[in-house]
């Protein structure tokens, strides 16, 4: 079972590829069988798979980036950060929706 970790930057990007590519409008089980098994197609899965993909790229360089820098960051530029990783991965999942 997936849970959600907290207010994690990542979780709602990854909520609105599965619905816009698979249908799926939440990431954890009901503990019912018919609403958490799911037939996908698997061109639907390798898309929404490339967009995870991509956007992990995208997140990942934003961390590799962050841990480089010695000193003690501020809270407020922790999360431009994150604003801005949002910001981008909005662009990266609008770009899918043309």
């Amino acid at each position: 079972m997936v849970e959600r970790v907290g207010n994690e930057v990542h979780w709602d990007p990854l909520i609105a590829i599965a619905s816009e590519e698979l249908g799926i409008n939440y990431l954890t089980e009901s503990g019912k069988v018919t609403t958490d098994i799911r037939l996908v197609r698997i061109s639907s899965l390798a898309k929404a798979l490339e967009r995870a993909y991509d956007f992990g790229l995208l997140m990942g360089h934003s961390v590799s980036r962050a841990e480089h820098v010695k000193t003690k960051r501020s809270k407020l530029t922790c999360r431009a950060e994150q604003d801005w990783v949002r910001a981008a991965a909005n662009d990266i999942l609008s770009t899918y929706l043309s």
